[in-house]
């Protein structure tokens, strides 16, 4: 993201409307997938192993099959509803996304088995849990869902992506994964729910001079298009036309760090005096 007018430390920078009722805007959160997108197709009181990343992610693989350019039949399902202008940005935000083959090299939920080896023997946070929840609520959803219906939940989808066509996974084994990695490194906890926020998510982290995304009303009197809730991009340091914008992707020790958005930051590898970040955990059996 990159400063278009000067600003100070602390000042807004971009407000982002959620749109929680009916999911007009670009925001992607958990309650949307069960209360609007999924509410006919999934169970009453749904709970997957993922969790809201889960929820999220059905929601991103849905919007990325409404991008598919070869189907003679719609494919995904036709919800939320947005003007034509709204769908277009968000039909331009799922070709920026990094494709399957590119995350192998950048998230470790796509890494291969002797590296994921690797991060599973030398770290609290056990990626071999994780990747069993998704492969476990991937079964489950084609087996109850997906295949039910493969109009509606394709397997594979071709998208235009910087002028070129692309077959991207979808609702299947790697799809599901490969969501479930995206929604993991570019979504928030905000406002008291997970959300996906559709380029602001392309903000990258810095330790210092940044801060978290925040929540509350946005806009002038609490309200930005129509919305009276949303999220809140400010810089931790005063900002001139043409710099890049950075926030803080938040308190994370390094093994969060490293599985949720596949790097270490230079404070969480840092041990000297100057700095540093110190994680403990503490398991319970």
């Amino acid at each position: 993201l990159t400063c278009t007018n000067p600003s100070k430390a602390s000042d807004p920078i971009l407000s982002y409307p959620y749109y929680d009722t009916d999911g007009s805007g670009l925001a992607l959160s958990s309650p949307l997938a069960t209360k609007l997108v999924f509410k006919d197709y999934l169970p009453e009181g749904y709970d997957g192993w993922t969790g809201d990343v889960g929820l999220v992610a059905m929601l991103l693989l849905n919007e990325i099959a409404r991008c598919d350019i070869n189907s003679n039949k719609h494919t995904g399902i036709n919800l939320p509803k947005r003007k034509d202008s709204i769908q277009t940005l968000m039909t331009a935000w799922i070709s920026s996304l990094p494709s399957f083959d590119e995350m192998k090299d950048i998230h470790p939920l796509l890494w291969d088995e002797d590296d994921q080896e690797v991060m599973q023997s030398s770290s609290t946070k056990k990626i071999y849990r994780l990747l069993d929840d998704i492969e476990d609520d991937a079964s489950w959803l084609t087996e109850k869902l997906w295949s039910n219906d493969r109009t509606t939940f394709p397997e594979s989808v071709t998208i235009m992506a910087g002028g070129i066509e692309e077959i991207r996974p979808c609702y299947s084994q790697d799809g599901f994964r490969y969501a479930v990695a995206l929604v993991r490194s570019r979504s928030y906890f905000v406002d008291g729910a997970l959300r996906l926020l559709p380029y602001l998510d392309y903000a990258n982290h810095d330790d210092f001079d940044t801060v978290e995304i925040t929540g509350g009303g946005v806009g002038g009197g609490g309200l930005v298009w129509e919305s009276a809730k949303g999220a809140i991009l400010k810089s931790g340091k005063s900002l001139e036309v043409g710099e890049e914008v950075k926030i803080s992707y938040g308190p994370k020790g390094p093994a969060d760090y490293l599985l949720d958005h596949g790097f270490v930051p230079e404070m969480c590898q840092s041990t000297s005096n100057t700095g540093g970040a110190i994680t403990a955990e503490l398991t319970f059996e």
